[in-house]
């Protein structure tokens, strides 16, 4: 047979020079020279790990499901199949096609638990959704979070409280707070479209991007997955959330040393009026002193007049440079109080 030689690139030529002049012979350097290294901000690692601690922390557990899964879950979920990227030799109808939402898988582990005798069940995954376009392929990553049954196990202290939707918001607003996104820099819309897979939700945006969205399950969609109790559901665009605290510059200041000062209001509106709405005026009409904002009762009567209901609400004040006198804080409170008569039809109860 012809000669093959292994001499076929320029590292093959040096490698046989230095095995002729000896390796031993090669002066050895006294240090050692590495380039420094480099990683992108945020470190999406090491804010994924974060995260996940949080929400393990509060009682969730996470999860890990098959990106490959049926091509009907698209279809129970109103999502167009023809956007689905499907696999061209399956083993079964049910490894069908890439999945393009989070929801299916997670409602198959919900439902694995809920025969297994398992209903407080808090769950959340990062996972990948696929799609196809007339553009091209894409993959996206994202953090869902699930959570049925009852927040926490009956005791002696507490009864049972069942999750409800503002159990699940409270969640994602923490964990927001704990990428570094205040709450009030978020813009929550509570108007689901008839075509949401949401009974009841919201769409979170940041800087007018859509961050997410959250709410409780329609039955229709639950009764087709076989699970029969209401599961709250949260799908947050991880690639969005890290892009956005990617630009967050992040500084400290000194603790205040002057007082605190809290006033309350009871304001009777109309019953289509969201807390949101109050909550973004008042921060809107006062961005100085107005510190924080609580709400502690809400109230439903025929005294107060069909379609009314009355927001009891907690104003803290402060000024970090002074301490605020009776006449600023008077005059803090009737701005706001103008504010809600103006542009929300508020009425104070005395």
């Amino acid at each position: 047979p012809p000669f093959k030689s292994d001499v076929e690139r320029e590292a093959d030529i040096a490698e046989e020079i230095l095995r002729i002049y000896g390796l031993n012979r090669i002066p050895m350097p006294h240090g050692m020279k590495i380039p420094a290294p480099f990683s992108s901000r945020p470190d999406k690692e090491k804010a994924k790990q974060q995260l996940s601690d949080f929400l393990s922390s509060n009682g969730f557990f996470e999860i890990m499901n098959n990106s490959i899964g049926k091509l009907e879950s698209d279809i129970h979920l109103g999502i167009n199949p023809e956007h689905s990227v499907k696999i061209l030799n399956p083993l079964s109808n049910e490894l069908a096609s890439m999945r393009q939402h989070m929801l299916p898988s997670g409602l198959e582990t919900i439902k694995y638990n809920f025969n297994r005798k398992q209903t407080n069940i808090k769950l959340y995954e990062f996972g990948k959704t696929y799609h196809k376009y007339p553009t091209g392929y894409t993959e996206n990553n994202v953090l869902s979070i699930f959570a049925t049954g009852n927040t926490h196990a009956a005791s002696w202290t507490q009864p049972n409280l069942p999750t409800n939707f503002y159990h699940l918001k409270s969640i994602v607003l923490l964990l927001l707070e704990k990428a570094g996104i205040h709450s009030t820099e978020l813009k929550i819309k509570y108007t689901p479209s008839e075509e949401s897979i949401f009974s009841e939700g919201a769409e979170i945006h940041y800087k007018h991007s859509l961050i997410g969205n959250l709410g409780k399950i329609r039955k229709k969609i639950l009764k087709k997955f076989d699970v029969d109790t209401d599961v709250y559901f949260a799908n947050i665009n991880w690639d969005t959330l890290m892009h956005g605290i990617g630009t967050k510059n992040i500084r400290y200041k000194e603790v205040p040393k002057q007082p605190e000062v809290r006033r309350d209001l009871a304001l009777l509106l109309d019953e289509k009026i969201q807390y949101q709405e109050i909550e973004s005026l008042a921060y809107q009409t006062e961005k100085y002193l107005l510190k924080n904002i609580n709400l502690f009762d809400v109230y439903e009567g025929e005294n107060l007049g069909k379609g009314r209901k009355s927001y009891a609400m907690s104003f803290t004040l402060q000024d970090e440079n002074k301490t605020l006198t009776d006449v600023e804080i008077d005059k803090t409170m009737n701005k706001l109080l103008l504010a809600f008569e103006k542009n929300l039809g508020a009425i104070i109860r005395k």
